[in-house]
């Protein structure tokens, strides 16, 4: 399968567009944030390139950027650590456990988007399509949905 170049510093810039604080370098926790980043979004372009096609591929970075516009802004509970250090964190996590179905690897970048901005399903589906719509749905919490330990 032949690989179309993804530059992925040039990614990471333009994902620093849509949530800075990853990358401002200075102080030694943000720097931490920008390697782990980094690395992790290097981690997702290779497994992208190693076991999808040339559209899957586009999909992906597309979702990425995608991810990384909606949730900017946002960040963890320590305020400090952006959200899509989790989303990144999530998807390698699959691809560490030689998960590579493309569709899944989408609907794990993207999946707090419906959830924690203001994506919307329709959105979600118009983009990426009617089953990664559907799982993302699915790793949705619904603020009506009472979950039952035990």
């Amino acid at each position: 399968m032949s690989m179309p170049l993804i530059n992925v510093p040039v990614l990471i810039k333009e994902l620093d567009e849509y949530t800075p604080c990853i990358f401002i370098r200075g102080d030694r926790p943000q720097q931490i944030n920008f390697e782990r980043t980094s690395k992790l979004i290097y981690k997702i372009i290779k497994t992208s390139q190693a076991h999808f096609v040339h559209p899957q591929q586009e999909k992906v970075v597309e979702a990425l950027r995608f991810a990384a516009f909606k949730h900017r802004g946002i960040y963890r509970k320590d305020e400090f650590t952006p959200y899509l250090l989790h989303v990144l964190e999530t998807v390698c996590i699959l691809i560490d456990q030689k998960v590579f179905d493309y569709k899944v690897i989408i609907s794990a970048i993207i999946h707090d988007v419906v959830e924690d901005t203001d994506a919307t399903k329709k959105e979600v589906q118009e983009r990426f399509g009617s089953t990664i719509a559907r799982i993302v749905e699915l790793l949705t919490k619904h603020p009506n949905f009472i979950r039952r330990l035990g």
